[in-house]
């Protein structure tokens, strides 16, 4: 016979388990959309409200990290969370290579390196967008700073044996790569063109 205790224990366990799986996946999902929030407002040059949607959307996980994962470890794996880690760490590493040409680790929360390496990927796209906005606006340096950035990117991921979605995201990189290539071969045609 099944011992009630352990069922009445189990009946709870489990239900504390779902309310606080939906709560994480409630909360991923609004660091998600203000991380977007954050890449769409630096694509607009507007830093200081950029630096305020980050600063939320990292404080979102400090929280999260220091009370509800402490207390459901098992949690940390749910798909929700690992995206929402993953878009802040693009749209953090936006901020960062918008704003001083560099990329660096990300202090203060605890992020897997597949985060890492799908956000890094996801980063080439964005800078790719930024590029074609700046080379319209004749602004060729920055273009090459996001070529450089991009180029270490793809140069960097090529060292570690990716598969799955990384794998996919990696041939992202390539393709973003590609496309900067392009841009810069255009502007190279233009100005020799113009020195004519």
């Amino acid at each position: 016979m099944l011992n009630k205790t352990f069922l009445n224990k189990l009946g709870k366990d489990y239900k504390t388990h779902r309310e606080m799986r939906h709560k994480l996946i409630q909360v991923s999902n609004g660091a998600i959309r203000s991380a977007k929030q954050a890449i769409f407002s630096l694509h607009r040059q507007d830093f200081t409200v950029a630096r305020k949607q980050l600063d939320a959307v990292k404080k979102i996980f400090q929280d999260l990290q220091k009370d509800l994962l402490k207390k459901h470890p098992e949690l940390k794996l749910q798909g929700a969370y690992l995206a929402a880690i993953e878009e802040y760490v693009e749209a953090e590493l936006f901020y960062q290579a918008m704003k001083t040409g560099k990329v660096v680790e990300i202090k203060g929360i605890v992020i897997g390196s597949d985060q890492y390496l799908g956000g890094m990927a996801d980063l080439t796209g964005e800078l790719t967008r930024q590029a074609i906005l700046k080379a319209t606006e004749q602004d060729y340096d920055t273009v090459d700073k996001y070529y450089a950035i991009s180029e270490e990117i793809v140069g960097a991921m090529i060292q570690f044996d990716l598969v799955g979605h990384l794998r996919q995201k990696y041939d992202d990189t390539k393709r973003n790569l590609k496309r900067l290539e392009s841009i810069r071969y255009d502007i190279a045609l233009r100005e020799n063109y113009d020195k004519k």
